[in-house]
């Protein structure tokens, strides 16, 4: 915070104003791949120090010079108003909470919450084995690697079939595998 003597015009007298700076910042959502852009809006800012951290509290930006070396990070802009960075090639890794800072007489800070989505891959549908008339099969479909969880769903004629599904989480990516089997009809 910082304080200053204010002149009320035609009153006549002095008072103290306290101006606080604030930072802001908005949560993001990017796909795998994709160039997520991390803003930190600065308001009442006076060329204090400012310091954008990634989720593991690294610094990759120090008043605007680059700080960690990895150049999927890049500064695209930093002004008295607003510091905006972009991701590319987002990874899962890269998920988190970006610290904001602004560091004065007291220190202010937001997170902005990077989510990273994996698209379903094609599912692929397997026959364990031999389909024969009158007996029993057994179909599964799978979708691996999706974030968040797809939805797969069994038809026959138009209308849902019940199925049996089995997720698998691993490194927050979710696999997911659904069973259907056939029996003979009586």
């Amino acid at each position: 915070m910082r304080n200053e003597w204010q002149t009320v015009p035609r009153l006549g007298f002095v008072y103290e104003a306290t101006f606080s700076q604030e930072v802001q910042a908005e949560n993001v959502t990017v796909v795998e791949g994709g160039t997520a852009e991390i803003s930190c809006r600065l308001h009442q800012y006076d060329g204090s120090i400012v310091v954008i951290q990634n989720p593991s509290r690294q610094t990759l930006f120090f008043n605007g010079t680059r700080a960690l070396k990895d150049e999927r990070f890049q500064l695209v802009e930093f002004t008295p108003k607003l510091v905006k960075i972009h991701l590319s090639n987002a990874k899962l890794e890269d998920e988190g909470g970006y610290f904001c800072q602004l560091y004065t007489d007291d220190t202010h800070h937001q997170i902005a919450t990077l989510t990273v989505l994996v698209p379903p891959e094609n599912p692929v549908v397997e026959v364990k084995e031999q389909a024969v008339e009158g007996g029993q099969v057994e179909l599964i479909c799978s979708a691996p690697r999706t974030k968040p969880e797809a939805t797969l769903r069994w038809y026959r004629d138009r209308r849902e079939l019940k199925d049996t599904c089995v997720r698998c989480i691993e490194n927050a990516v979710i696999s997911i595998r659904h069973f259907l089997r056939f029996l003979p009809f009586s």
